[in-house]
């Protein structure tokens, strides 16, 4: 019978720290897309020195393999994909960065009009 209870406790164990390493995961895994939100607004708005400190907070986090795209306004531009979803860029300014999270490419952007 104790044998039975410390195999069950043991694998009550593996369950809850593989939650716990999930929980981590998903966690730093939000982080890293707000950071990367906050990048893009950045961009936009030229402010280069803050928008290198989110890079570098990011890759403390676990991205790396990052990749600035910056359509410039154009009358002619329809709709560009970011992250999967068309977005309507004719005349618009637009940042998309891509960077690596757990071995999966991960995208944001975001498309403004031009001051």
């Amino acid at each position: 019978m104790i044998k039975k209870v410390y195999i069950l406790t043991l694998i009550v164990s593996l369950i809850l720290i593989s939650l716990s390493a999930n929980a981590t995961t998903t966690n730093n895994s939000t982080k890293i897309k707000n950071l990367a939100k906050k990048y893009i607004n950045l961009s936009m708005t030229d402010q280069n020195k803050e928008a290198g400190q989110i890079i570098n907070e990011m890759a403390l986090l676990g991205a790396d393999k990052f990749s600035l795209t910056r359509y410039s306004p154009c009358p002619y531009r329809k709709q560009i994909k970011i992250a999967g979803k068309s977005v309507n860029a004719k005349g618009k300014k637009c940042f998309v960065l891509k960077y690596n999270y757990n071995n999966k490419i991960e995208e944001v952007g975001e498309c403004k009009e031009p001051n």
